[in-house]
């Protein structure tokens, strides 16, 4: 998606998508990922969290790019306005070659989420 990335869950746990929460017995809602308090894995966090089944894995959550184009996703009561668009601003599907954090390039990434944000003046 080139405003939002949808996350992947396992089992009956769905990830979060640019819109809402990832489905499952614990539903993932704005900012935080589904938890259902069974001894499942908890639905990752994110813009939308994923969703928590128990005994499936937990769902990831999404990614956003606030942009102009987005801004029809935007919840109410945040508090962004237009004067915080990014502009040529992407996101990349794991499953894509994209720089690593390290330098050269890598297809899917392990451990924590990285981003790159250069400010332009």
């Amino acid at each position: 998606m080139a405003n939002g990335a949808n996350g992947s869950g396992g089992g009956a746990s769905g990830g979060g998508t640019a819109t809402q929460g990832g489905s499952g017995n614990s539903t993932g809602t704005f900012g935080s990922g589904g938890s259902n308090g069974r001894h499942a894995a908890g639905g990752g966090g994110g813009w939308y969290g994923g969703g928590s089944s128990y005994p499936a894995a937990g769902g990831g959550g999404s990614g956003y790019v606030y942009t102009s184009a987005s801004v029809i996703n935007y919840p109410t009561g945040c508090l962004l306005n237009g004067s915080f668009y990014l502009t040529n601003a992407q996101t990349i599907a794991g499953n894509q070659s994209f720089p690593a954090p390290s330098g050269g390039n890598e297809t899917g990434h392990s451990g924590n989420g990285y981003a790159r944000i250069t400010l332009v003046e």
